[in-house]
């Protein structure tokens, strides 16, 4: 199955690529390969449809620099849980894309079996990094009243 990181790019995100678009063909030629490259670099194993989304998004979060497109994303609440961003990462100039970039590719890390070699005790070398994207603020009660 192949994918179009162009099509993703503007279904998920509502920016387009031409000479009336939000970026030119030749700009989004660069951050594509940009986005590749930075991709590879994390990628732990996604599918097809996941990298071609974390594509997308880390294209949107290069074109949200450029054109000046930050949002200020620092929480999201979600049920009884709720999310903050890092200052690490909402101080380096990223935007909500690259937040759901990262979430797309951690989700594929939930995939990726445990070899009990891991069990041993080691950290692995991008844990540190993962853990310090996004913190869950408070510990999840369940409220039973919800469910009567």
């Amino acid at each position: 199955m192949t994918c179009d990181v162009s099509a993703n790019l503007t279904v998920y995100t509502g920016y387009t690529i031409g000479t009336s678009g939000t970026i030119t063909v030749d700009t989004y030629n660069i951050f594509y390969l940009d986005a590749v490259d930075e991709f590879t670099q994390i990628d732990p194993g996604c599918g097809t449809r996941a990298t071609c989304r974390a594509k997308a998004y880390l294209i949107a979060d290069y074109i949200a620099a450029k054109i000046g497109d930050h949002d200020a994303f620092k929480s999201e609440k979600i049920g009884s849980y709720s999310y903050t961003i890092s200052d690490e990462i909402s101080k380096s100039n990223r935007s909500k894309w690259y937040v759901r970039a990262i979430k797309i590719i951690s989700d594929c890390y939930k995939g990726v079996p445990i070899k009990l070699s891991t069990l041993d005790g080691i950290e692995r070398n991008d844990s540190e990094y993962y853990d310090s994207i996004m913190k869950l603020d408070q510990n999840p009660i369940v409220d039973l009243n919800e469910y009567r």
